[in-house]
This record gives C-alpha cells, sequence and structure tokens, in this order.
C-alpha cells in the first residue's frame, strides 16, 4: 500500500488521506468513513513486513474516524464554505484538521506506551509532515475538480501526483534514517 516507515519510531505515514479528502468531497461523510476504515484495514493486514499485533490494528481501526469527521466537520463548514467561494480554503483546513487530528492521537498513544511527551513526539515525529498533507489536499482538490469536469476517469489524471508525493516522502526519509544510522555509528 501506500504507506512510508517512519524513521526513529515504529509507524508509518498512510496516503490513504488523499483518497479519504476526495471520497469526503465527491461523495459524504459516510463514504469517507467506509474508505478509511477499509483503507486503513488492508494497510494494517496487506503487505507487512511484520504482521502487526491485534491490539495495533483494533487502535488503528478505531481511531480513524475521529480524522476523518472532524475533516469532514471542517469541509462542510458553512462558515468557510461562504468566506472562500472557491471552498480551498475549507479543503486546506480539512486537510490541517484532518493531519493534527490523527497525527496527535498516534503520538499520545506512542508517549504514553514510552513515557514521553505528547508535544515531544508529535513535534519530532509527525508535525514536519504537514507539507505532505497539505500537499496530498491538494491533489484531493484537483482530482475532485477534474471529475467535475470530466467525470470518473479524471481519477487517473491524480495517479502520479500523488505516487510523486509518495516517492518524494519515500526518498527524503530514506535519507533522514541513512544520517541517522551514520550518526549512531
Amino acid at each position: 500500500g501506500f504507506k512510508i516507515r517512519l524513521p526513529g519510531i515504529i509507524g508509518t505515514l498512510s496516503m490513504n488521506y488523499v483518497v479519504v479528502i476526495l471520497a469526503l468531497l465527491d461523495s459524504s461523510t459516510s463514504v469517507g468513513l467506509i474508505v478509511a476504515v477499509v483503507s486503513t484495514l488492508s494497510q494494517c493486514l496487506l503487505h507487512t513486513t511484520t504482521r502487526p499485533q491485534w491490539f495495533q490494528v483494533v487502535f488503528s481501526v478505531g481511531g480513524i474516524p475521529l480524522p476523518v469527521l472532524a475533516a469532514s466537520l471542517v469541509l462542510h463548514s458553512p462558515y468557510l464554505l461562504n468566506a472562500d467561494q472557491t471552498h480551498c480554503f475549507a479543503l486546506l483546513a480539512a486537510s490541517l484538521v484532518y493531519m493534527c487530528v490523527n497525527t496527535i492521537t498516534v503520538a499520545g498513544i506512542i508517549g504514553l506506551t514510552g513515557n514521553k511527551s505528547l508535544i515531544d513526539v508529535w513535534t519530532n515525529s509527525y508535525l514536519w509532515t504537514y507539507p505532505q498533507y497539505r500537499v496530498g489536499g491538494a491533489i484531493a482538490g484537483g482530482v475532485h475538480f477534474l471529475i467535475g469536469h470530466m467525470g470518473w476517469p479524471a481519477l487517473g489524471i491524480g495517479v502520479p501526483p500523488l505516487y510523486l508525493l509518495y516517492r518524494s516522502y519515500g526518498l527524503y526519509l530514506g535519507r533522514i534514517e541513512q544520517q541517522q544510522n551514520h550518526i549512531r555509528e
């Protein structure tokens, strides 16, 4: 699946939020929730290097509805939609809210289980992912716009930018991990 291993912690950065945001834009909150739960479950169980423990799967699948609901509330907020007729602000705000709710929840669990501060875990492991969430939200918005003009075949246009985003973060994080390994040696 589209997930990237994070250096320094046991965890991955999933790209499924782009599809979730697109589902929220083109369908409904219910469809967004279904897409999020199914994609999270598949990322936990398919093509994994180590089989996750049951509680990790339960946490991942059980924790994903909250960021989806929060993003949906922001995305469909009448205040944001009326403030910007292009709805770009609502889309970027929804991407930010999704990122914050999702990563703060995970950082909280990592902090609790490792006796670390939530703020330290979040700022060191997740804060820097914000640009990825913005770009991913922009990709979802662009595909949504194209679907409105070209129909569902426009989904194919969204695949190359999503793959480039995935590859660029994978390469970037690979370099960071190499640097960390070099420093440890």
